[in-house]
């Protein structure tokens, strides 16, 4: 089974419209690859036989009672998945072969922070007009937004979860969403990695693209692109997290000063600024622990990875630096909590956002104010280990 971020399966989503025997046979093959398939049928006037025939291979069939575009159809499976997973997108039609689905899905496991593309080398019998047309595209692309893309026109693509939410927020609702989120691409912390596929065209097959009105959408958002280029600076695509970390095993001053080195190894992940280290009281800790005294300090970053990409790292150097959890509030090697992630909020058990207990914990609210104080008048980050 393909694995993402966590090791948690990754999902593919396939836009559908009328579809074809070849859908079932690519969802069938894709089962045993993957955990997780969502479909979005985007209105679809015929085929519904082979939509149920998949129906007991995929996690979830979305409906649109009417045609609104491939965009809109990846948009609905997009905010359905969220950041729960690392997202594949492939095409219902049979021109990706499941191979080179599941060669995409794993490439996601390390590129991080931007997208993944299954680009094709568009050797063999490819129609003249769809050659020149990649072409031309891949010109006007680069000259839009400064990449050059080797296939601006590939519907398989990885996105990696900490991408999803903002992907699905982009303009458009037909064939130009796939534009808008390439050319956003030039905002995410690391370049697409291109995966080459095998280039597949089924002879009549039956295309839902307009030539001059998604043309005209497509050219529209390039030119969207280049105009935000040339006169509005945009902010890349970070997130500001705010952790903190904490020590009561000796020796504490090298568990903080591996835990922090280690969070500024994440990939996609850039360091911002760290407060002096303090000593604190514990709190709510057993007689027999009350003597071991916590060293804490408030770290502050920028990521690219999801919320949950980025616990399961945390959560990852706490088991490399020894923790053991155990005894409820008991002795530890290291502690790496998620203050706040972007602002976000979440009640999962498993990831609550912001921190319930931050707000009540000095050693943690005045050293990030004093940070972010700090930062605003421009001063330098440091480091108190």
């Amino acid at each position: 089974m393909v694995l993402g971020a966590g090791g948690r399966p990754v999902a593919v989503l396939i836009p559908v419209c009328d579809p074809t025997e070849r859908l079932v046979r690519l969802v069938e093959d894709l089962a045993g690859r993957f955990g997780r398939i969502v479909l979005v049928d985007d209105g679809s006037a015929s085929g519904r036989e082979y939509l149920r025939a998949a129906e007991p291979l995929v996690e979830k069939i979305i409906v649109h009672e009417r045609n609104v575009g491939k965009g809109a159809a990846l948009k609905t499976g997009l905010a359905y998945i969220g950041e729960s997973a690392d997202v594949v997108t492939a095409d219902a039609d049979g021109q990706h072969a499941p191979d080179d689905v599941e060669r995409v899905g794993k490439a996601l496991a390390t590129h991080r922070g931007g997208l993944v593309l299954g680009v094709r080398a568009f050797d063999g019998k490819v129609p003249l007009r769809s050659r020149f047309g990649n072409f031309w595209t891949r010109i006007w692309f680069w000259f839009a937004t400064g990449l050059w893309v080797g296939d601006t026109q590939t519907g398989l693509r990885g996105i990696p979860s900490g991408l999803v939410r903002r992907i699905a927020s982009l303009p458009g609702e037909r064939f130009e969403f796939e534009m808008s989120m390439l050319a956003y691409a030039r905002l995410h912390a690391e370049r697409p990695l291109e995966v080459p596929i095998r280039t597949i065209y089924i002879p009549g097959n039956v295309s839902h693209h307009r030539p001059l009105a998604d043309t005209r959408l497509i050219y529209r958002a390039l030119a969207r692109a280049l105009a935000e280029r040339l006169f509005r600076r945009a902010e890349p695509w970070f997130v500001r997290v705010v952790l903190s970390l904490g020590s009561n095993v000796e020796p504490r001053r090298e568990y903080l000063a591996k835990a922090l080195d280690a969070v500024r190894g994440f990939p996609s992940t850039r360091f911002v600024a760290a407060s002096p280290v303090e000593e604190t009281e514990p709190v709510g800790v057993p007689e027999e622990f009350r003597g071991l005294k916590f060293l804490n300090q408030v770290v502050i970053v920028d990521t690219a990875l999801g919320a949950r990409d980025f616990s399961d790292r945390m959560h990852r150097v706490e088991a490399d630096l020894g923790r053991v959890r155990g005894v409820r509030n008991g002795p530890r090697t290291i502690d790496i909590d998620m203050v706040d992630y972007g602002g976000m909020t979440s009640d999962d058990p498993e990831l609550t956002l912001p921190h319930p207990r931050a707000g009540e914990r000095d050693f943690v609210m005045r050293p990030w104010r004093e940070l972010e104080r700090r930062m605003a008048s421009g001063g330098a980050s440091s480091v108190g280990i």
